[in-house]
């Protein structure tokens, strides 16, 4: 049996693709005046990149940002810094999901103050 027989084999019972179909061209979608924007961009970018490698970016999400129904792009975002070489270091709020656990709170100039036995409740 030949070496391209087995091949035929492998590929029939692997993925189920269909490799015999023709691949369309990056362009059949987004066109080529879309992908000259986008190589444009990203090119310009580059120096940006390289500036912010190894630095450390400390990004605040409040309660609003975590119920949002954008948080997936946001965190999306945030893992492509990590993967540039950006050190994410992440703060998160949550004082709308406090405020709907505790119906009685005490605040002192704007921060909550919270007794032992709230602690026990959100914990």
């Amino acid at each position: 049996m030949s070496g391209v027989a087995n091949v035929k084999q492998k590929n029939r019972y692997s993925s189920g693709l269909n490799f015999s179909r023709r691949i369309r061209p990056l362009n059949w979608k987004i066109g080529l005046d879309s992908l000259a924007r986008y190589t444009s961009w990203f090119r310009g970018s580059t120096p940006y990149i390289s500036a912010h490698r190894g630095k450390t970016f400390v990004v605040f999400l409040g309660g609003e940002a975590l119920a949002h129904a954008n948080l997936v792009n946001t965190v999306h975002d945030l893992a492509l810094l990590n993967v540039l070489g950006v050190r994410v270091v992440l703060v998160h709020g949550g004082r709308p999901q406090l405020n709907e656990a505790l119906t009685t709170s005490e605040f002192h100039d704007g921060r909550r103050i919270t007794s032992a036995a709230q602690m026990r409740q959100i914990t």
